[in-house]
């Protein structure tokens, strides 16, 4: 069986805002390592301005006692690090059982409005290479090929952005 001795993630150049794919490069200089993963983890996702309790990985390593989840920072605090202008994605927050289950039964209605005031796709046709990347990991099947040009189906769309995420040549976009 391997295992996992030491853990270092290059952070020399990083990525803000909708990455991987769509990300912008963004000058950060740092170097993280440690012999606890979600330790290398929880000191990146709080440099980025992140609450680490709120990326799951993360917190599933402390809940399953994969990690001591005790900071040791001999060189440099991540509080003294946190870049504050850096882009991050939204996170939706864990909901009880009751609003995530029950509510949205009565909500449906409600939520479906609040979803579609989220901006579709957009796609610029003249960089799409019709890969269909982003007609084959479209959940909601809201997407398809038609006369040569991607097409969206907006009353599908569920507004995940999946397609924005995987599309390599960077011709979706998400306008605000």
């Amino acid at each position: 069986e391997a295992s996992v001795d030491y853990s270092i993630i290059d952070g020399i150049i990083g990525m803000e805002g909708p990455g991987p794919a769509n990300g912008t490069l963004r000058v950060v200089g740092l170097l993280i390592g440690s012999a606890d993963g979600y330790m290398v983890d929880r000191t990146e996702a709080e440099i980025m301005g992140y609450d680490y309790h709120d990326i799951p990985i993360i917190d599933l390593g402390i809940k399953k006692g994969a990690t001591d989840n005790r900071p040791s920072y001999p060189l440099l605090n991540p509080a003294d690090l946190v870049i504050k202008d850096y882009r991050r994605i939204d996170i939706e927050k864990k909901e009880s059982f009751f609003r995530s289950l029950i509510l949205p039964y009565f909500t449906r209605g409600r939520q479906k409005k609040k979803v579609r005031s989220r901006p579709a796709p957009s796609f610029l046709h003249d960089r799409c290479i019709r890969c269909r990347r982003c007609v084959d990991i479209c959940p909601a099947k809201a997407l398809d090929i038609v006369d040569d040009r991607v097409e969206i189906d907006t009353g599908k769309c569920i507004r995940c952005y999946c397609c924005h995420e995987m599309c390599p040549k960077d011709a979706i976009e998400i306008r605000e």
